[in-house]
């Protein structure tokens, strides 16, 4: 099922909430969207896992994680007040300071994977990067003249993620990268055109390089993903 189809049902769904309680069929006391709601959320959060071929994906896991508090808080099965849980985003914004020394994520990067560290590892990627790192660092080097791009994570933790002696597999690949209070450095090739697209919340993305000419570059390397009280660096 397609990314299209799965947002048309999800707007069938919220139109058939929205038409039980217009119509009152759902009872004169009953808000449908107003307590179900975060089903859509949860059905997001499941599509996001099944798309990814049951892979834990942060991105799915906070929504689908969303939902189910926002469900339960709704149906009073939640024994706190959703209003209660505020004070987290000062802690957020406080891993966000403290990542943001010199460059957003790189002090922590640093502090989690630095040389020599019994917590940071080495590996030599396929042609698919598929690193997820908790609490740990490490780094991963890639070689593959046919890279496909993939998905990495570092969550309260960090990676730095060579790419230089990689060839990309086509035209145009795309990288998912999650950050969560942790850092990430990818080192790319002169020659690749790279378009730094994640969403950022309390965070940071930066390209620290200087883009190829159109003409000049062998393809095109997309980041998506998320950055949460954290930073992204791509440089050469």
């Amino acid at each position: 099922m397609s990314n299209r189809i799965f947002c048309g049902l999800l707007l069938v769904a919220l139109g058939i909430m929205f038409l039980l309680d217009t119509t009152g069929l759902s009872g004169e006391e009953t808000d449908v969207v107003g307590t179900y709601w975060p089903a859509l959320l949860i059905a997001w959060g499941v599509w996001g896992i099944l798309r990814s071929g049951f892979r834990l994906r942060l991105g799915s896991l906070i929504i689908l994680a969303l939902g189910v508090v926002f469900l339960l808080s709704n149906l009073t099965l939640w024994a706190w007040d959703v209003g209660q849980l505020w004070p987290v985003l000062l802690v957020l914004l406080g891993l966000a300071i403290i990542g943001r020394f010199g460059r957003p994520g790189r002090w922590l990067r640093r502090r989690i994977v630095r040389r020599g560290s019994a917590s940071a590892r080495e590996t030599i990627s396929g042609s698919d990067s598929s690193g997820s790192y908790v609490f740990s660092g490490g780094r991963e080097r890639v070689t593959s003249q046919e890279y496909r791009g993939g998905a990495v994570s570092a969550i309260c933790g960090g990676l730095e993620l060579d790419l230089r002696e990689a060839r990309l597999g086509a035209k145009q690949v795309t990288l998912e990268a999650t950050v969560v209070c942790g850092g990430m450095e990818i080192m790319v090739p002169r020659d690749w055109m790279v378009h730094l697209q994640p969403s950022v919340v309390l965070g940071g993305a930066e390209l620290q390089r200087r883009q190829p000419k159109i003409e000049d570059a062998s393809g095109e390397l997309i980041i998506t993903g998320r950055v949460i009280c954290g930073g992204i660096e791509v440089k050469n």
